[in-house]
């Protein structure tokens, strides 16, 4: 069919005159096709009534009066009312013709009665006029009152034209007539057959010719069929009343074919940017529908929201949400309103969304809620909670058949056809959907697609599902199907494996079917169902029979999903009963005869493997712009035409198999240097390697420094000697690259140790600026970094950075060592841990997908080592990391390194002796001395001497060596506070001294919370060297053995230096009744709501309980012992990538 008008721009929002006009008169405009075709609809009611008899009632009579004065013919038959309701469909379509129609009546009703009062108002001998008048004493009231109404309905109609915009399709007066003219030759022809046979036994042609003329009469009415008047002969009443019943239906017809929607075909591009719409927006699990290729599309002004619907009995049916940006959805549904009412379509929407439905709510569409979508979030899925499934999973494995996933891209096309016949193969009946499936079957154009399939034990394929993209992390059901001959739970199997194993097809959310009045089933069970509501789920359980929808509820309902509600949205109640219609045709629930009269739509242009490789195409493009990208400085611009000058040079700047060079702190030393007078050369020749650095460019001769860390060799190029090598060096090389060179050891004049350069190779080109020195105060060389610097950054500028993971790697090596003389076996634990246990700290909480269980990052290795011991290890270690979900700061990161270790036959003594050898010899490895390094002021290093710089800070050294002080908790807290404080004094003193000395405890705190309080703030924070702290109160160390002269304490340990703690130690509890005693008080703080309190370990405690000889054991900081012994003041220093926040 033709357009009406061309609409290849984007559609206007509004017309011009309803531009023009107010808000308040725009509403009213807009609200006349409404009105009239409610007027209509209600004429025609009375017209059909009319003719069933009603028509001489006088209350008939005065309820069809007005009707008349608004220009409405009621007439009182059944043809009169089917015309008056294909008026008011026209209207409701805001059809042109319906406007004109009406203003035809009023303009012909205000002639004729203008008419008819100036005839009355004439002198009386013309023309008897007292025979035709009804009065003759002034004019007739009611037919001036008829005139005086004309006048404002015709001004209103005339006003309202921009609501009806629609016209009539091109074409259709001659298809209208066509079928006028050969429907009621048919009627007659049938007629003729009917009453000649019955009523000519005869065979008079006369009689014949009279039967003939009554068949016309009774089929095209006495005005036209009765020409020449009234036929002698009368008929049958059942024929007459046959006759004017198929004529009326040749007329409705004949209308329809008048008055039926124009209709128009995709525009070129459409489907290209409805898919860039989809893949930059994933608001609607439904929107990669909008692909159908029976699918029409308005967008917005700006291209960034759209409109996709569908045609069907002159319904433009919209399906799920508006595309696109939602900040242009509503500029999407004005210019979508505006060409239904260009084309006099009814707009309608199903299977809306929450946010959809409410944009259309706000264009004054009635909403109403169809059903529910289930969609299942793959990380809450388990088949744990859903024993169904799970029997259903278990048959199909039973069976020998396996389950395949891949994307339909991934699968050869060969394959593909085999899948296509195999589901064409499968279909039980008629294709359905329409908001919830597309109109094809596993097409290339859809690479996207996600494909579940199952093969039985001969490698046959015995079902599949079919998954519509939607975003990126989630896929839409499209095809379901199974072989007749498949295992039962092959569904519910394919399901299982997609939520199961989708991650790796990056597969989040799922949504399944669309179950249609899921809420009338769900009320209609409900304990305290109504009756009404009883009722409506019988008749929905009725219903089921034929459209299947309390199984297809069902079948949803065993995956246990969220549901999401779908909405219904029509403009007005008048099309309500149009618009189910079109959407049980689109949907497949109700026979759809358009089809076999519609014209055939090409569309090969989004078709085929040219258009699949356009599609896969944009998808790559919108992939590219997706990755980030930065703004290049003009430095940074400028090596990247380096890079390009390198490669057309054909020079590869990241080769392979290089002979490597000395660093240039080596070559500084080189002996060659030593027997050099400045402005003297060599004959030996040295390779270094490094990073280029400040450059001096002298004309015919360029200085360059060749950097490691802080040490660098100076290059000298001389251009009488390699000329083209220096020009190649001039054009490709920019400060940061790595290189290698070869020259000759010299001096200069100013006797500086240099390299006069003979040959150079790049190895690995910079695309990055470095850091740039800079000379400070007192000619100090400082490298300022930006807020933005990265921690590789950090190093490459502060080669004390490095050497101080250096020296963490050495005190690491050193742990290790000292612990393998003592008989230590390293072993290795599990992170992620199925509770909270081996310390008091709040943890991170993940998910594990493989087992569908929350899993904790360790806090602490503890218990994992202490199951080792009772199966008998006596000597073990772990060196790894642990995480902690607490606060930052100089001593604190969420993620650090621990050791632990455990003997059998220790105890708190052994553990503290060990550990003063390892914090020793570790001091030894790194410094040659047991020293560890303090900044000049820290206290306790009072008057000691400098033994270092590093980074600008001078640094003593503060000897470790011997034994380090023992001191109990209690002691140290009464030598702070002045005042003897032991394990007797009552809870009430201690608060009081806390409160004393504006230190906070815990609320409900016991005395060994605020012995703790005492320690933390009086003692721990004002130690200086190395001390041991010992026999803290019990109920602080959960799994400690209680102490041997006191059981109100705990034999354990807290080594501190200036100020931090380094690790702890304990006589561990071997006691399993004890052990659960303190387990279960520590779940009990936890249930109360202290995130830091551990939970109950059931499998530890059984394990404990197998039995356990006295054990020592160890906990240390390794982090803060590097800390301790190279005096770093912030543990980021020595952890080579500590967390950084995400920019």
């Amino acid at each position: 069919m033709t357009e009406p008008k061309s609409t290849t721009a984007p559609a206007k929002l509004i017309s011009p005159l309803r531009r023009r006009v107010g808000a308040d008169t725009r509403r009213w405009i807009d609200s006349m096709p409404a009105i009239m075709t409610r007027l209509l609809q209600i004429a025609a009611v009375l017209s059909l009534l009319g003719g069933l008899g009603l028509r001489r009632w006088d209350l008939y009579k005065l309820v069809v009066e007005p009707f008349y004065f608004i220009g409405i013919p009621v007439g009182a038959s059944f043809l009169g009312a089917v015309l008056l309701l294909i008026w008011a469909g026209a209207a409701s379509r805001r059809k042109r013709l319906a406007l004109n129609l009406a203003l035809t009546l009023q303009f012909l009703f205000l002639t004729v009665g203008s008419l008819t009062l100036v005839y009355q108002q004439l002198p009386d001998d013309l023309e008897e006029r007292a025979h035709v008048t009804v009065t003759q004493h002034g004019p007739d009231w009611l037919m001036l009152a008829w005139v005086l109404v004309c006048i404002p309905v015709i001004a209103i109609l005339l006003a309202s034209r921009p609501a009806f915009p629609g016209r009539i399709v091109r074409g259709s007066w001659w298809r209208a007539l066509l079928t006028l003219v050969v429907g009621m030759a048919s009627v007659i022809a049938l007629g003729t057959l009917l009453v000649v046979p019955a009523h000519s036994p005869d065979g008079n042609e006369w009689a014949i010719r009279h039967r003939m003329r009554w068949v016309a009469w009774r089929t095209l009415g006495p005005e036209i069929g009765g020409i020449g008047g009234v036929p002698a002969y009368q008929g049958p009443v059942w024929l007459g009343t046959l006759l004017y019943l198929l004529a009326a239906l040749v007329v409705l017809i004949s209308l329809t074919v008048f008055l039926r929607s124009a209709k128009r075909t995709p525009r070129a591009g459409d489907d290209l940017r409805v898919r860039g719409l989809l893949l930059d927006w994933e608001e609607d699990s439904l929107g990669y529908f909008a692909t159908r290729r029976d699918r029409l599309t308005v967008f917005s002004p700006d291209g960034k929201a759209a409109v996709s619907f569908g045609l069907s009995t002159g319904v433009a049916m919209a399906a799920g949400d508006p595309l696109g940006d939602p900040a242009s959805w509503d500029d999407a549904i004005s210019a979508w309103l505006d060409e239904c009412g260009d084309y006099g379509w009814v707009p309608a929407v199903i299977s809306a969304g929450e946010k959809g439905a409410r944009a259309y709510k706000n264009f004054g569409f009635t909403v109403r809620r169809m059903g529910d979508e289930s969609i299942i979030e793959a990380a809450s899925f388990s088949l744990r909670g859903l024993p169904q499934v799970a029997k259903a999973v278990r048959r199909v494995r039973a069976s020998g058949a396996r389950v395949e996933i891949r994307r339909l891209g991934d699968i050869p096309h060969e394959e593909r056809r085999q899948l296509r016949d195999l589901a064409n193969a499968w279909r039980n009946g008629e294709e359905r959907g329409f908001s919830m499936a597309l109109d094809r079957t596993l097409d290339d154009v859809d690479e996207r697609e996600l494909v579940v399939t199952v093969q039985d034990q001969d490698d046959k394929t015995v079902a599949l599902l079919a998954f519509c993209p939607w975003g990126k992390r989630g896929v839409s059901l499209d095809v379901m199907r199974r072989s007749p001959k498949a295992p039962n739970g092959v569904n519910e199997a394919m399901v299982a494996a997609l939520l199961t194993d989708g991650e790796r097809y990056g597969v989040d959310r799922v949504s399944l079917n669309f179950a249609m009045f899921r809420s009338v089933f769900v009320d209609g069970m409900a304990v305290d169902a109504s009756l009404a509501a009883k009722t409506m789920a019988r008749i929905m359980r009725f219903a089921s029979h034929f459209w299947q929808l309390e199984q297809l509820y069902e079948s949803n309902a065993k995956y246990n999903p969220s549901w999401y509600p779908r909405y219904m949205c029509y403009a007005d109640g008048t099309q309500a009963a149009r618009v189910l219609l079109a959407a049980g045709r689109l949907e497949g629930f109700i026979p759809n005869f358009e089809r076999f009269g519609r014209a055939h739509v090409d569309n090969s242009a989004i078709m085929g493997s040219d258009y699949a490789a356009l599609v896969a195409q944009q998808v790559e493009r919108h992939i590219q712009a997706q990755i980030p990208t930065r703004r290049l400085s003009a430095e940074d611009r400028e090596r990247a035409v380096a890079l390009e000058r390198t490669l057309d040079a054909k020079i590869d700047p990241y080769p392979t198999g290089v002979k490597h060079g000395m660093p240039p702190a080596h070559a500084l030393v080189q002996p060659v240097f030593r027997q050099l007078a400045a402005g003297e050369e060599s004959i030996v020749q040295l390779r270094v390697e490094g990073r280029v650095g400040l450059e001096r460019d002298h004309g015919g001769l360029i200085f360059v420094d060749l950097v490691e860390g802080y040490k660098h060799i100076q290059l000298l190029f001389d251009a009488s000697e390699t000329g083209a090598q220096l020009e190649m060096w001039r054009s490709l090389i920019n400060r940061g690259d790595i290189v290698v060179v070869s020259g000759l050891a010299m001096r200069t004049r100013t006797g500086e140790p240099s390299i006069l350069v003979q040959g150079w190779q790049l190895l690995a080109k910079a695309l990055t600026a470095l850091p740039r020195a800079r000379r400070g105060g007192h000619g100090k060389i400082t490298i300022p970094l930006g807020a933005n610097a990265t921690r590789t950054q950090q190093l490459l500028a502060d080669a004390n950075a490095i050497e101080l993971i250096a020296q963490r790697s050495a005190i690491v090596t050193s742990i290790r060592h000292t612990l393998g003389e003592q008989g230590y076996v390293e072993v290795e634990t599990p992170i992620l841990q199925p509770v909270h246990g081996g310390a008091n700290a709040r943890p991170f909480i993940t998910r594990m997908n493989a087992y569908s269980t929350d899993v904790y990052l360790r806090i602490a290795p503890e218990l994992f080592l202490k199951r080792l011991a009772v199966a008998g290890m006596g000597a073990i270690f772990e060196i790894g990391r642990s995480f902690r979900n607490e606060g930052v700061d100089a001593t604190h990161n969420p993620e650090f390194t621990s050791l632990e270790a455990y003997v059998a036959h220790g105890d708190y003594h052994t553990m503290r002796l060990l550990t003063q050898r390892i914090f020793q010899e570790a001091a030894i490895k790194v410094h040659g001395a047991p020293i560890v390094l303090r900044a000049v002021g820290t206290p306790g290093t009072e008057g000691l001497p400098v033994h270092s710089t590093r980074s600008g800070v001078d640094y003593v050294a503060v000897d470790i060596s011997g034994d380090w002080p023992v001191v109990s908790v209690h002691e140290a807290i009464s030598k702070a506070l002045g005042q003897e404080v032991t394990v007797d004094t009552p809870l009430e003193k201690l608060l009081e001294l806390a409160e004393a000395n504006d230190i906070e405890v815990p609320v409900a705190a016991g005395s060994g919370d605020v012995i703790g309080a005492l320690y933390d703030e009086l003692v721990e924070a004002t130690t200086t060297k190395p001390t041991f702290y010992i026999d803290f109160p019990v109920e602080t160390s959960p799994l400690t053995r209680q102490n041997r002269r006191d059981p109100r304490l705990a034999e354990r340990w807290d080594l501190v230096a200036w100020g931090m703690e380094l690790g702890t130690a304990y006589t561990e509890l071997t006691d399993p009744g004890e052990q659960r005693k303190r387990f279960t008080a520590q779940s009990l703080r936890a249930a109360a709501g202290d995130p830091e309190a551990m939970s109950l370990d059931e499998d530890f405690l059984r394990t404990l309980e197998l039995g356990l000889v006295p054990t020592g054991g160890l906990g240390l900081g390794v982090d803060r012992a590097v800390m301790l012994i190279t005096g770093a003041t912030s543990i980021r220093d020595v952890i080579a990538f500590p967390y950084a926040r995400p920019r």
